[in-house]
């Protein structure tokens, strides 16, 4: 077992998309601590772990899922004890960046709607060993993506949502293109109508007395 530098270690035999997976010796001493103070509750506590760093590792997997569906190779997957990072190739453009910014709170919501319907379907202390993974890929999850959409220089949010105007935009130049071709398709009815009308003759008056 050997740190790289910055006190990560690399899971060996984890790819996420062709990615390697590392760990920060931070994370590590959590997981060890918070299996320690649940010793007498091991399956508890190791769904407590799991759970509370799968939010973290859910969240660069949707990055990842993005920058791969775009194109971009996915380089590594780190994760710390408070956050993580997903390195990867640079996009081509500002659009697929910020596609890609989304992806990580898309994804996290996608498990936790579900896992919140449950919650609300069935008691919560019927879920047993669930609890824990419903409480943390559930609510927290759903908390930690709220927080995430702030727009502050130093979340997601700061990027994420200068994709709005872009798809606003974007959606305002379709609809402006198809009402041009739904207008040049009447005139071209219309012109075919006139044309039409002028090939019949004029049917003749007759006068009786």
């Amino acid at each position: 077992m050997k740190f790289e530098n910055g006190g990560y270690l690399r899971i060996i035999g984890i790819r996420i998309f062709r990615a390697a997976v590392f760990v920060h010796w931070s994370a590590l001493v959590a997981i060890i601590a918070i299996l320690a103070a649940g010793y007498k509750e091991p399956i508890y506590a190791f769904a407590f772990a799991s759970s509370y760093f799968g939010v973290i590792f859910l969240h660069e997997c949707g990055h990842a899922f993005f920058a791969t569906r775009l194109g971009c190779q996915v380089h590594s997957i780190r994760l710390t004890i408070l956050h993580g990072a997903c390195e990867y190739q640079a996009p081509w453009n500002e659009r697929e960046d910020l596609v890609i910014a989304w992806g990580g709170v898309l994804v996290q919501l996608a498990v936790a709607i579900p896992l919140i319907g449950i919650s609300l379907v069935f008691n919560m202390q019927d879920l047993g060993y669930l609890r824990p993974v419903v409480v943390f890929l559930g609510y927290f999850s759903v908390a930690l993506a709220i927080v995430n959409l702030a727009p502050s220089p130093i979340l997601v949010g700061y990027k994420a949502w200068k994709l709005i105007p872009i798809l606003v935009g974007e959606f305002n130049a379709k609809s402006k293109n198809k009402k041009e071709e739904v207008e040049d398709k009447d005139c071209e009815i219309e012109m075919a109508i006139r044309n039409v009308g002028r090939l019949i003759p004029s049917p003749r008056l007759r006068e009786e007395g």
